[in-house]
């Protein structure tokens, strides 16, 4: 197999907030108000009539996990890329880049999540949107393969702290 050189391009995205994402709890959307003022007779729409209406999910803190494996996806300092900026990373990952040429052809971004821990090791890669096999499996080897980052940080202390990246495929 001969690999061919793509142009990378790799995007870090800060999600959420700084409430750790351990725990998930559905929350249900409570019913409007009635109107109080009576010279305004307006209509409780039927849907509204005994539907408490759409859930949603929130993260939530659960206090039965040791605040130390909490995953964070937003601190206070987030880590920070070897390199120092995302400009010398990126130029780090285009060249490291080979897609077996049976893959060639297939242009798009394949999107990654992963933990960047209290001492900068990279772990938990899951793709959250692919292109193929191939080109999944690439995003993950390129961005494992890269020296540890510098950790996040929430009142004074190393986090772990997800990413969500991406590394976008370019046929040259």
């Amino acid at each position: 197999m001969k690999p061919i050189l793509r142009v990378v391009t790799l995007a870090l995205l800060f999600v959420g907030s700084s409430l750790p994402i351990y725990a998930q709890k559905k929350i249900s959307a409570e019913k409007l108000p009635e109107s109080t003022d009576a010279n305004k007779k307006q209509k409780t729409p039927p849907e509204l009539l005994g539907n408490p209406g759409p859930t949603c999910t929130c993260f939530v803190p659960c206090p039965a996990i040791d605040s130390l494996q909490a995953t964070y996806v937003c601190v206070e300092q987030m880590p920070i890329p070897p390199g120092g900026n995302a400009k010398a990373y990126l130029n780090t990952l285009a060249g490291q880049v080979q897609v077996p040429i049976n893959q060639s052809g297939l242009e798009g971004r394949v999107w990654v999540y992963f933990v960047v821990t209290p001492t900068g090791e990279l772990t938990d890669f899951k793709i959250s949107k692919g292109l193929s096999p191939a080109y999944n499996a690439e995003a993950i080897r390129v961005i494992k393969a890269q020296p540890a980052w510098s950790p996040g940080y929430q009142s004074g202390q190393a986090v772990r702290v997800q990413i969500l990246a991406y590394v976008q495929f370019r046929s040259q």
